[in-house]
């Protein structure tokens, strides 16, 4: 999603903005993050345990990015879904 993104601002004849938020515009929780990962990894996510570590200061609780202003001026279509992003990145370091 983030080359395409990329290719998408460098080929654009004009572009209104100079910033651009290029995500999904999904909130992912880290436990829905660490589920997600297990099953693109092949692994059991009921085996994966998350351990709990006391929040650092400056931790940001919570973050999603508006990419409407991306979707509209960059063109860009649906972005890949978590699990099928973190697969094909999984199976590309694989192949290495």
């Amino acid at each position: 999603d983030v080359a395409k993104a990329n290719l998408a601002a460098a080929d654009a004849a004009v572009l209104p903005h100079r910033v651009y938020n290029v995500g999904t515009g999904t909130e992912v929780s880290i436990h829905d993050l660490l589920r997600v990962a297990a099953e693109a990894a092949g692994t059991d996510p009921d085996a994966v345990v998350a351990v709990p570590a006391p929040q650092r200061p400056g931790e940001v609780h919570r973050s999603c990015l508006d990419v409407r202003r991306a979707v509209a001026e960059l063109g860009l279509g649906r972005p890949v879904p978590l699990v099928d992003g973190l697969r094909r990145t999984l199976d590309w370091i694989r192949s290495r």
